[in-house]
């Protein structure tokens, strides 16, 4: 890692242990070490990359949202924040071992490595990458594979077709020599990490500014630039989000990407939101199964205000609110099977939205 480059709290705790826990690694080997070869061979080789492999190599190419160093950057900030770190790390001292706190770090580094090449199956690319660009890990095989596993357990489908992709996962401590490491616990940190690292910095002010960007991506740009920001707030076991969506997005429905000949279909804004909040609660029940109790997630938060700009006579423009909802999750009463968050809720819809978007919102 380059000395430059500033450790994140999750970096520096590791270097720590890399000295002060040598017994709980593997071997008497440099773990922080190890990491940091990984990471500084991604950096150099692959993370600047991976957005030109997206807009290229995929089955439907176009610009995607970022992938690029600071989204790894920051799905480690968020894997920490669901430990407690770095105000609590009696907490995760409680929930992973040093060893696996390694391993974490190294997944998270690797888990969208492989949208190098192109969007679609970029999860079972783990593997390949690791030999490629893995510095220290990709001479030790069983490591190497254990890492590549639990990254890839992010996000596709089984062999099956299913998306239970962390179960497939050892349910024992995998063993690499002396060290112990819960593939399911760590995957799902990784997988919930990365679920909930989504804000506007991700999104392209400049070709959102500049309305070039291409048709099929506008509603993932949209719903990125919609997110003002998101918090993991353990003592009350919560996810909060503030969503801060400009109404002259609701307008109209836009396109979605088109795949393997796929029939034309568009979504509004409005009900794309809707679509990646039930995926969030999905994600977070999902993930709770393979977490110990402390650091399961069981409510999320979020407030929703709709804003218009307005030209102000001094140049420039104002923000003011034209709407505002709130949705609240939570695990109460008895967990029915396919249970869906919306019958809970009177939420505006698409088309009212899209009404008063057009006829008052955006005169």
């Amino acid at each position: 890692m380059a000395a430059a480059q500033t450790l994140l709290p999750l970096e520096s705790l590791l270097q720590t242990l890399a000295v002060e826990e040598k017994s709980n690694f593997p071997d008497d080997s440099d773990y922080f070490l190890r990491y940091a070869t990984l990471v500084s061979s991604l950096r150099r080789d692959v993370y600047s990359q991976i957005n030109p492999g997206l807009a290229c190599l995929s089955k439907s190419p176009g610009i995607y949202t970022d992938h690029g160093p600071a989204h790894f950057d920051e799905v480690v900030l968020y894997a920490g924040y669901l430990l407690g770190s770095p105000n609590n790390t009696k907490t995760l001292e409680r929930v992973l071992s040093p060893y696996e706190l390694y391993v974490l770090l190294c997944a998270i580094r690797l888990h969208d490595a492989g949208n190098i090449d192109g969007r679609d199956e970029h999860e079972r690319r783990a593997d390949s990458i690791l030999a490629t660009h893995g510095g220290l890990i990709a001479k030790d095989a069983a490591e190497a594979h254990l890492i590549a596993e639990i990254a890839g357990a992010h996000g596709g489908r089984t062999p099956s077709g299913e998306k239970d992709t962390i179960r497939v996962l050892q349910n024992q401590p995998s063993l690499i020599r002396r060290g112990k490491c819960r593939s399911r616990r760590v995957a799902a940190l990784v997988r919930l990490a990365d679920e909930i690292c989504e804000h506007d910095g991700r999104a392209s002010l400049h070709h959102i500014a500049n309305q070039t960007l291409p048709n099929q991506n506008k509603l993932f740009h949209y719903y990125a630039h919609s997110i003002a920001g998101v918090a993991v707030e353990l003592d009350s076991k919560s996810l909060r989000l503030q969503l801060r969506i400009n109404a002259k997005f609701l307008c109209e429905p836009y396109p979605l990407p088109q795949i393997n000949g796929s029939a034309p279909e568009a979504r509004y804004l409005l009900d794309e939101i809707y679509e990646r909040i039930s995926k969030l609660d999905s994600e977070r029940l999902y993930c709770n199964q393979f977490l110990p109790p402390e650091i399961q997630i069981e409510s999320i938060l979020i407030n929703a205000d709709i804003v218009r700009e307005i030209p102000v006579t001094s140049g420039g423009t104002r923000t003011v609110s034209c709407d505002k909802f709130d949705i609240r999750i939570v695990n109460e009463g008895y967990p029915s099977e396919g249970k869906v968050w919306r019958k809970d809720h009177t939420l505006p819809t698409s088309q009212q939205y899209a009404s008063l978007a057009r006829d008052e919102w955006n005169k």
